[in-house]
């Protein structure tokens, strides 16, 4: 069985978005950003820890073994005063999403998929991460493309990482051919149009757009 296999959506879109030839990734900041974000709620709703009830995310079991940033997220939320609106925390997840991305990266690199290397410019400390293991990347990239016309494919997470794909117009992580983009597009818009979480998930990346652009 593939290692792959075994990953968070999360810790799966960061696999499908690393390079690695350089430490940088084949999705812009933002796309990357919201997707480690969008991963790990759809992996908390996936274990049924959260619902989206009402466009509002509400906790059903604080407690979750998917990973420490999936725990710290959940409590984030669990710990409100009152249930917010997905965009709400879309939003508010933002902040601290860099922590975020390393935690998840480190799991990743204790499993031998990434390689994160410590890097001091003058005064400046930085990391920056690789992946190790590229056909381990092939295979989720192929799953994902055959998962696009299955309804029911043997990995459920397809569904999901189709799902950030369409959050973030990610869509040339299958395919650089200008026409299939535009099949692709129209074939996961039919298929999504009533999946709240992806609708939901959507309209959040484009009001971050919107704010981003000023």
């Amino acid at each position: 069985m593939s290692e792959y296999m075994n990953l968070t959506i999360a810790e799966k879109f960061l696999v499908l978005v690393l390079k690695t030839d350089k430490p940088t990734y084949k999705v812009s900041d933002m796309q990357r950003n919201a997707g480690i974000i969008a991963g790990v709620l759809l992996d908390l709703q996936a274990q049924e820890h959260i619902q989206l009830r009402d466009k509002k995310i509400r906790v059903l079991n604080p407690n979750t073994r998917l990973s420490p940033i999936h725990q710290q997220i959940l409590e984030r939320i669990a710990s409100s005063s009152k249930e917010r609106k997905l965009s709400t925390w879309f939003f508010k997840l933002h902040q601290p999403v860099k922590n975020y991305r390393f935690g998840l990266l480190e799991r990743l690199e204790s499993k031998g998929l990434v390689k994160i290397e410590h890097k001091k410019t003058w005064f400046v400390k930085y990391r920056q991460a690789y992946l190790t293991k590229e056909n381990e990347q092939r295979q989720l990239l192929q799953g994902l493309k055959q998962a696009v016309n299955q309804r029911y494919p043997d990995d459920e997470s397809m569904v999901s990482l189709l799902v950030l794909m369409v959050m973030g117009r990610m869509y040339k992580l299958v395919t650089e051919d200008k026409r299939q983009v535009k099949e692709l597009r129209q074939t996961l818009k039919d298929r999504f149009v009533d999946h709240l979480f992806c609708i939901e998930l959507e309209k959040s990346y484009r009001n971050l757009e919107a704010a981003a652009s000023g």
